[in-house]
């Protein structure tokens, strides 16, 4: 039988191991968070139909920007902060407004309109007599709010299968 000493001695070795298991596992946290931000991602994508073709929006002053038939569903994605180990799940873009993200994704999966279709937001230009940076109109199209209610419907299973993960890691990091 052990001394009361050594005993204490184990338990303070596995409580020092245990304080250590958020800084050394970064790894295996991000990939746990990817793997349950899936359950958001399919979620989301199974809300999303499809346009029936694909839809040209032109400028003057630049070149036409051509939005593909299922973009916005291929957009919907997993990416991490700087430094996080916090999973931000939604529609993925190159830019915000006019100012470049750091993230790239490839042109026929850029989300950059996904805040217009799930709003269900046009622009004042499409609207009669309507003037160039004048107030839009909010209309109630088919796909207003499918990528907000997605979202939240995916994230009851996600948070199961993270909690899931989680205790599979600290399971295998305190052996």
């Amino acid at each position: 039988m052990q001394s009361f000493e050594q005993q204490l001695r184990k338990i303070e070795k596995r409580l020092d191991r245990a304080a250590g298991f958020g800084e050394i596992n970064k790894k295996e946290f991000r990939r746990a968070n990817r793997n349950a931000g899936r359950e958001i991602i399919v979620a989301t994508r199974s809300n999303l139909k499809p346009y029936k073709e694909d839809i040209t929006i032109h400028f003057e002053d630049r070149e036409n920007i051509v939005v593909k038939r299922d973009q916005l569903r291929k957009s919907i994605g997993v990416w991490f902060p700087k430094s996080s180990n916090t999973a931000f799940i939604g529609p993925r873009a190159n830019t915000a407004g006019k100012r470049p993200l750091k993230r790239k994704v490839r042109d026929n999966a850029d989300g950059w309109f996904a805040h217009i279709v799930d709003m269900g937001a046009r622009p004042a230009t499409m609207r009669k007599g309507g003037k160039k940076g004048g107030k839009g109109v909010i209309m109630n199209t088919p796909m207003k709010g499918k990528v907000s209610q997605g979202l939240m419907q995916g994230q009851p299973s996600a948070r199961r299968k993270q909690v899931e993960l989680y205790r599979k890691e600290f399971e295998r990091f305190m052996r």
